[in-house]
């Protein structure tokens, strides 16, 4: 199938090779066929190779490196949110444009969640230390973690739930330095809470 379709592609690009100045030329030597038959099986190998490589790239993917905890303790992250610039709505009763919320205006994302989230895991499942820990946690409500892999390449995860990756974005704001990490919602505080677990031999220790 994709012999065919390098053959097709091949083929319009001697079209339009030919064909591009109005004119028409005679065939010398080479029949049509043979000569797009011959550069389309120059072209798969390239094509080949590319794909082969992205599915490597993206086996080996791991996600945002953190170190492992040699200690265990837990802090608070504040996620109340500052508007840097006015954030605008259109009144169509008056055919204006006014200020929904002002720059520098205030609010904590955690009043508008409806219900609260699952706790969010993480660990590098390529440490058995680690995954035996989370196993052991995760094991009498599973359904209430999200799990999330950091330092351990996709191909090397064996896991009965979809795993999830530590992205940048996620660590900065969650001020994640080391696994395990047990991230949580504070309701009544109103803040997010990390316990870090140190983990040796599938027990955490303080």
């Amino acid at each position: 199938m994709l012999f065919r379709f390098l053959l097709v592609l091949v083929f319009l690009s001697f079209v339009d090779r030919v064909f591009a100045d109005g004119k028409t030329y005679p065939i010398v030597e080479r029949d049509a066929i043979e000569e797009i038959e011959e550069r389309a099986k120059n072209v798969e190998p390239v094509i080949k190779k590319k794909i082969e490589e992205s599915q490597e790239k993206f086996l080996n993917f791991t996600g945002e490196p953190l170190k492992k905890a040699s200690r265990s303790y837990s802090y608070y992250v504040d996620p109340t949110y500052t508007v840097e610039k006015d954030i605008y709505y259109y009144d169509r009763n008056t055919n204006q444009w006014k200020v929904l919320y002002p720059k520098g205006y205030k609010f904590n994302p955690l009043d508008y969640v409806p219900a609260v989230a699952p706790d969010m895991v993480i660990f590098n499942p390529c440490d058995k230390a680690e995954s035996a820990f989370v196993e052991n946690m995760i094991k009498d409500n599973p359904l209430n973690y999200m799990l999330i892999s950091t330092g351990c390449p996709l191909k090397n995860i064996q896991s009965n739930f979809q795993v999830f990756f530590l992205t940048k974005e996620l660590k900065s704001k969650l001020k994640l330095k080391e696994t395990v990490s047990v991230v949580s919602i504070d309701k009544q505080k109103k803040m997010i809470l990390v316990k870090v677990y140190a983990v040796k031999g599938g027990k955490w220790w303080m």
